[in-house]
């Protein structure tokens, strides 16, 4: 009589994240991200930032991947993005936090990030970066998981009519999460956090902050 209830628990123990762990497997993560509104004010001179596009100089051959793990079968899991690109994620979110803050944004592409190559015409500031890293490491058995992610960026920000460095610093995050039965959702919940957290850290110091909007337009 008890065979049926000991046949569903093991079916459930087994049904984590998407199946038995036998071999090892790939997974697709979509971080979602979603622009807010622009709250500059609107009818004032606001400092213009010239963002360049981030450029991904993580070392690894798929720029695509951004994380791999162990399953419970002691084979490897490993992740990738689905969707946009990890450097085109950034950017969008660096713009999302600069508008949010009260700067003017103009997109650029194809700056070298040298103080020298920086164009007033683009805007007051100029500002671009590289990812240096993006990762998530999992360790995962039938009924537990542990979760840690880190991510690590370089910004450089430029005054662009005195060819001034404002800025060239490192910032970087990371965060850890465990639990019972993993899933791909509380991964791309996880992934998506400390990137957009990761950005916000830019514009934190309020130090920076007071630097960049000196740079406005009167």
């Amino acid at each position: 009589m008890l065979r049926k209830p000991v046949t569903l628990l093991l079916v459930l123990g087994c049904l984590y994240l998407s199946g038995c762990a036998t071999a090892e497997r790939s997974f697709l993560l979509d971080l979602s991200y979603t622009p807010r509104t622009d709250t500059a004010e609107k009818g004032i001179d606001v400092p213009v930032v010239a963002l360049n596009r981030l450029s991904d100089s993580r070392a690894v051959q798929d720029k695509t991947q951004i994380g791999d793990g162990i399953n419970s079968a002691a084979k490897k899991d490993s992740f990738y993005l689905h969707g946009e690109r990890i450097e085109i994620l950034l950017t969008d979110a660096l713009e999302d936090r600069l508008r949010e803050t009260g700067f003017g944004v103009k997109r650029i592409f194809g700056w070298d990030r040298k103080p020298e190559t920086a164009d007033p015409a683009w805007g007051d500031i100029t500002m671009g970066g590289e990812i240096l890293d993006f990762w998530l490491d999992t360790d995962s058995s039938a009924f537990r998981y542990t979760a840690k992610a880190r991510a690590k960026l370089r910004i450089t920000a430029v005054n662009a009519s005195t060819r001034e460095v404002i800025t060239s610093t490192i910032v970087e995050k990371s965060t850890e999460q465990s639990g019972g039965f993993m899933k791909k959702e509380l991964l791309e919940n996880l992934m998506t956090d400390i990137y957009t957290g990761l950005v916000s850290q830019i514009l934190d110091d309020e130090g920076l902050r007071g630097k960049l909007k000196d740079l406005g337009k009167h």
